[in-house]
């Protein structure tokens, strides 16, 4: 089970706390651990508060976190400028906190605002390509005088955009809207909702950071891509040469899409997608390129085209390594060419569209990506499940599961004779039908249908995430018949090590489950989904509504 990045238990122990958090990924354990701990606290101090216009479903998520110093003074901290940060799927809500390692290298040259809407890219507009909008509207609320939040920041400073995966590419797509305002989204579905505010908003980027970023390339991904360029806005672009989320050489070829003069590349070696969340080791390069283009420090620019030695917190990747394809890991480039570092790789800094054998050097040997459970965001399906690891006199019943990413939300429907451990919390509802539902309010209801009876697990338990294999690094142990349902099935193998280790098997086109499985010690449990029930799409209205009255304790 993947609990922690020692495969440990972690803060709490329970069978069902376990299983579900063996779907955790490094974000959620990281989230545990900065809510116990109180070193960045004596670092900084944050606040959150809400902002109306942002975009989501829940309006707890139409909130910003907002960081700023910590300060011993009894006096107003004096205004700074502003950093605004974009995170990446599923790392929104109160999830932000888990940038806060990175946050605490930044204040004390900025006030961090991260917003937290658009927790999952598939509940903001376009599927996660308007999140530059949130961007916008956060630069707009702070620059106002008539928002008391904006007390904390000077406005006659241009502001600094950082974004991570999706919220990379959104700070890419506010960056090239800024620079090519008449012609960039004019034609696309954004059109209508770009207002002269979010265009004044736009004009104030000084400076931009893009962490291990989407293809801007793919129009399934970036809007308006005949159009797409930054042309004028300083850009630092990095990855990592093990980040397998995003394609390979794809932050290469982002790199090179982009005309402005005054732009680095920074393939850090080792560095995988969830590096800004695991304690950046680019944070304080990160803060010296906001300062030497947004606040015209000589001194930090000066930094910048060096290249990093041996004291630095990273080590660069070497000339093709993956997303290394043509030159070396660290490139900066500047309006004169002479400044350029290293010198012999100064042709990469014209922009480019990199060659095909370049973008599949070396993603012709690398494994198959992992995909998101179940195949999509939203989908159900029915589950035979064996489980003597966790029920020795129950250890086979049926369940119906229904999952919605988009909501934040999964039910699981027990039927009669099962031996869920987290139904036998319930008093009365052992081995009868039980519901088990991991709400989008965070909590976990469990309801007795025949007793009508209903109590809240004292726990967290939480609901598995859709990049649960993804973030646990999983690995490719290949393709395989499998008996499925009663027939043989061409399906691919995932495996990840933790507590216990978890295999994931899914067709081969990566459509659909087939099943999911682990030994706890000598005893198995494991799923099989039931291949006629599956169905990809938004489940039922009502499914995940929490039971009416339901506040009892399951105890």
């Amino acid at each position: 089970m993947i609990l922690n990045g020692k495969g440990k238990r972690t803060l709490m122990k329970g069978n069902r706390f376990l299983f579900h958090h063996e779907f955790m990924t490094p974000r959620i354990m990281l989230f545990l651990k900065l809510i116990t701990l109180p070193s960045l606290a004596l670092s900084m101090s944050c606040q959150t508060f809400s902002i109306d216009s942002l975009t989501s479903h829940l309006s707890l998520a139409k909130k910003v976190r907002l960081c700023t110093a910590s300060t011993d003074s009894s006096s107003a901290p004096k205004p700074k400028p502003l950093l605004v940060f974009g995170h990446g799927n599923l790392g929104g809500g109160p999830l932000v906190q888990t940038y806060d390692a990175m946050f605490s290298d930044w204040v004390d040259d900025f006030v961090i605002a991260a917003y937290m809407s658009c927790w999952v890219d598939g509940s903001c507009l376009a599927s996660g390509q308007g999140d530059f909008l949130e961007i916008l509207k956060v630069i707009e609320y702070l620059t106002d005088p008539e928002n008391s939040e904006s007390a904390l920041v000077d406005p006659t400073l241009p502001v600094s955009i950082s974004g991570h995966s999706s919220g990379a590419r959104a700070v890419l797509v506010a960056g090239s809207f800024k620079d090519n305002p008449e012609t960039y989204l004019q034609s696309s579905e954004f059109q209508d909702l770009l207002t002269p505010n979010l265009y004044a908003a736009a004009s104030m980027i000084g400076s931009i950071v893009s962490n291990h970023p989407d293809k801007m390339y793919d129009p399934k991904l970036s809007p308006d891509t005949a159009n797409y360029d930054i042309s004028k806005t300083p850009t630092m672009i990095l990855t990592g040469s093990k980040d397998r989320i995003e394609e390979t050489n794809s932050a290469w070829l982002d790199f090179g899409m982009m005309s402005v003069q005054n732009k680095i590349y920074l393939n850090v070696l080792g560095a995988t997608h969830n590096e800004p969340i695991n304690g950046h080791r680019c944070s304080k390069i990160t803060s010296q390129f906001f300062r030497a283009f947004s606040l015209s420090d000589a001194e930090a620019l000066e930094g910048l085209y060096e290249v990093p030695g041996e004291d630095a917190p990273f080590t660069i990747a070497k000339k093709g390594d993956r997303n290394s394809p043509e030159a070396f890991g660290y490139l900066a480039c500047a309006d004169d060419e002479a400044a350029t570092v290293p010198a012999e790789y100064s042709e990469f800094c014209a922009p480019f569209k990199a060659s095909s054998s370049s973008l599949s050097s070396s993603s012709s040997s690398d494994p198959k990506s992992p995909p998101i459970w179940g195949g999509a965001l939203q989908w159900s399906s029915t589950v035979h499940m064996t489980n003597p690891a966790d029920s020795k006199t129950n250890p086979t019943w049926t369940f119906d599961y229904f999952y919605d990413a988009v909501l934040g939300a999964e039910l699981y429907k027990h039927y009669k004779g099962q031996g869920d451990e987290v139904c036998k919390k319930m008093k009365g509802s052992k081995n009868v039908e039980c519901w088990v539902l991991n709400a989008a309010d965070g909590n976990t209801y469990v309801t007795g249908v025949e007793e009508k009876t209903c109590c809240k697990y004292p726990m967290h338990l939480g609901m598995i995430l859709p990049d649960w294999l993804q973030n646990s690094n999983a690995t490719y142990a290949g393709s395989q018949e499998f008996d499925w349902d009663g027939d043989s099935v061409e399906a691919d193998e995932w495996v990840c090590d933790g507590q216990y280790t978890n295999h994931y098997v899914d067709t081969a086109e990566g459509e659909r489950p087939v099943r999911f499985y682990e030994h706890k010690g000598e005893d198995l449990k494991q799923w099989d989904f039931v291949e006629d029930s599956y169905i990809q799409g938004k489940p039922e209205e009502g499914l995940f509504e929490v039971p009416e009255g339901c506040k009892r304790l399951c105890l």
